[in-house]
């Protein structure tokens, strides 16, 4: 439209901002860069059908490297480190999901959940004392839980 008035130096400023705004998670395009990080999350997904939680964290992390705001496949990356015996790896990659978005109360319930398994019972059910989930995870298990905590 610009070039088509004759503001050919507008045109060229808007069309090299659209290209940045465009590939502002990398140098990909952000529609291929998109579709790419969906394919590594449903190789992803297919991986741990097959049982192969190591290939399927893979694809979860290649996803992430193109969309590191993708939460959801981030999840997913973290629910197959802890089935991995991971839960160091996973604790980070849950605490990078709450920062972002602190009411994801499934992402809060699974840090728990690492916390649990890195021996941290206290932290397991610290974050939110309203919240009975945690403390009845814990339970569910055997590990004794502090009502006061």
């Amino acid at each position: 439209m610009l070039n088509e008035l004759g503001r050919n130096h507008e045109a060229v400023t808007a069309f090299e901002r659209a290209g940045q705004l465009d590939t502002r998670d990398g140098t990909i395009p952000s529609n291929v860069g998109n579709q790419l990080a969906v394919m590594h999350a449903k190789l992803g997904d297919l991986y741990l059908v097959a049982n192969r939680p190591v290939e399927a964290a893979q694809q979860y992390e290649a996803a992430i490297s193109l969309r590191p705001r993708y939460l959801d496949i981030r999840t997913k990356l973290a629910e197959t480190l802890m089935e991995l015996g991971e839960p160091e790896r996973a604790r980070t990659e849950l605490e990078h999901i709450l920062k972002k978005n602190p009411r994801l109360t499934t992402a809060r319930i699974r840090l728990g959940v690492a916390f649990q398994r890195l021996g941290d019972t206290q932290r397991a059910v610290a974050d939110d004392p309203e919240d009975m989930r945690p403390r009845a995870y814990l339970q569910s298990v055997g590990e004794p839980v502090d009502a006061k905590a």
